[in-house]
């Protein structure tokens, strides 16, 4: 979503928030949903700026486990973030400094029926900003476990990047090393850790630099490696915005980019597979459509899931594209949306059949956002009102 969508969402949720839900209760529409979650088959967690809440069977039922400090200022709700989770019961909250509030992470270990918060500790002028050493900016936390988590954060003016760690549950954080990149994070456990650069922008909104360079650490994130994927022969020349990998285990992983300066016009999607862990992939070009280059540049942004090594999917303007078969043969699908959703702006799946997406409408000046779900593989979808 580009930086004019996202001014005019904040601007929604502003008044969403300010006008406040009741704990507990049902919105009576669809409800404008922030961020989502998953944290595993059926379990999920989203925001909407009313509150906070949890969904164990798909979205079918949701409970409210707004955080008190949060329910009291309903104008914080505004500037989550960030979320993550863990399992059932472990949730992370990145509320932003932008509130007045310092950089916190508002977390529960319990599934929302306590939460705590993650103090904030004194920065190089003495005032405390941030729950990070130094004063960091950070982007959205990471956790391989319910313990382990990490944290890409900005050091200062000159955009150094920083990584900083937990060991026990967002708790208490301590800095790691220096980071070749901004950006985010991704961990299969305590050592591999793969990262994307972020694209930095011109004063005017454009891209200056892109991102999604893609880097691999193998002993926590200590050092790291710039990783060059195998050129697709046809686009041997073009470059790649790569998006987080995603891993099924220890071995297999997917990762999917767009190519960029291809010198044809064309934007293609490639999706990269590894079974060794990632000291070998193999790519293959996702179907071709010029509806890739309608989404923001610099960075990955065209809507992919990909819920097992084999099974993908890839929303591309009105066209819904999915594989069984790692790539191999692809299905098109023209989905039935709900009429208040305009466009498709970011998939989840944690099963094939059953797929969540983060959607927007448009409304005069405004475009609200919608949390979508679909049981039957993509071809209709239904809004969620947590």
């Amino acid at each position: 979503m580009d930086r004019v969508v996202a001014a005019a969402v904040a601007t929604v949720a502003l008044l969403a928030a300010l006008t406040g839900a009741a704990r507990g209760r049902a919105l009576a529409g669809p409800a404008e949903a922030q961020l989502v979650s998953s944290s595993g088959q059926g379990r999920g967690v989203a925001e909407n700026y009313h509150g906070v809440y949890t969904t164990a069977d798909d979205g079918a039922h949701w409970v409210s486990v707004t955080p008190p400090n949060l329910r009291a200022n309903p104008i914080l709700l505004n500037h989550v973030d960030g979320i993550s989770s863990f399992g059932a019961d472990r949730v992370w909250l990145l509320v932003s400094a932008n509130a007045g509030y310092g950089s916190r992470l508002v977390y529960t270990w319990n599934g929302g029926r306590r939460w705590r918060i993650t103090p904030l500790v004194p920065g190089p002028s003495g005032a405390p900003l941030s729950f990070l050493p130094g004063d960091a900016n950070p982007t959205t936390p990471a956790f391989s476990s319910a313990d382990d988590g990490w944290i890409i954060a900005s050091l200062g003016p000159n955009d150094r990047g920083g990584l900083f760690r937990t060991r026990d549950g967002g708790a208490h954080w301590s800095f790691v090393a220096d980071a070749p990149f901004q950006g985010s994070v991704v961990f299969n456990n305590r050592t591999d850790g793969w990262g994307i650069s972020a694209p930095t922008w011109t004063n005017a909104g454009t891209v200056k630099t892109p991102g999604g360079a893609l880097y691999h650490s193998t002993n926590g994130g200590v050092s790291w490696r710039r990783v060059q994927l195998p050129p697709i022969f046809a686009y041997r020349r073009a470059r790649v915005t790569f998006g987080l990998p995603t891993f099924f285990g220890a071995s297999s992983g997917v990762v999917a980019g767009r190519l960029y300066n291809t010198q044809t016009g064309a934007e293609p999607v490639v999706v990269y597979v590894t079974n060794d862990g990632g000291a070998t992939w193999h790519g293959r070009l996702a179907p071709q459509t010029t509806a890739t280059r309608r989404y923001q540049q610099g960075f990955f942004s065209v809507p992919f899931a990909a819920s097992s090594p084999s099974h993908w999917a890839m929303y591309a303007g009105a066209i819904l594209y999915t594989t069984d078969n790692a790539g191999l043969s692809w299905t098109s699908i023209r989905p039935k949306l709900p009429k208040v959703v305009a466009e498709v702006d970011r998939l989840d799946s944690a099963r094939p059949a059953t797929m969540w997406a983060q959607a927007h409408g448009h409304t005069g000046n405004l475009y609200p956002p919608y949390l979508l779900r679909s049981t039957n593989a993509g071809r209709s979808w239904s809004t969620l009102s947590p």
